[in-house]
């Protein structure tokens, strides 16, 4: 026995499916973030003040990286220095030159680039005629 569906039917069917799923997935989301609680010790205000303070080596990092993506290159680099400075307390290598290296773009990205002046190509080659195809 078949059933037959007219095609408007079918896609009836499936975006009231596809609706379905999106309201069962959305609404588990939003109930875990209603439900998520307040990180003690977490201050109002600006984020980044908090993390300038901290002596977490991985969360400057991270904000350093944030910044670096938004290319605010010199608001990060006292974040990557103060990160290289904890990772090398803490003894962890890696990161610690992972830190640095940001350090340094962060500084270079300040700086200005100067091109030199063009230098004049004839004037450094002699004059030569064509040769001559004998």
């Amino acid at each position: 026995m078949r059933i037959h569906f007219s095609k408007a039917w079918l896609v009836l069917l499936l975006s009231g499916l596809f609706a379905a799923a999106v309201a069962l997935l959305s609404h588990k989301y939003v109930g875990l973030y209603l439900s998520q609680k307040p990180t003690p010790g977490a201050t109002a205000g600006n984020p980044r003040q908090n993390v300038l303070g901290s002596n977490d080596p991985e969360a400057l990092l991270a904000e350093a990286n944030h910044l670096a993506w938004l290319f605010n290159w010199p608001e990060g680099e006292p974040l990557y220095a103060r990160a290289e400075e904890l990772f090398k307390e803490k003894g962890d290598k890696r990161d610690e030159i992972y830190a640095r290296v940001g350090r340094i773009r962060a500084q270079s990205c300040g700086a200005t680039w100067q091109p030199s002046p063009p230098i004049p190509l004839r004037s450094s080659c002699p004059e030569q005629p064509w040769p001559t195809l004998g």
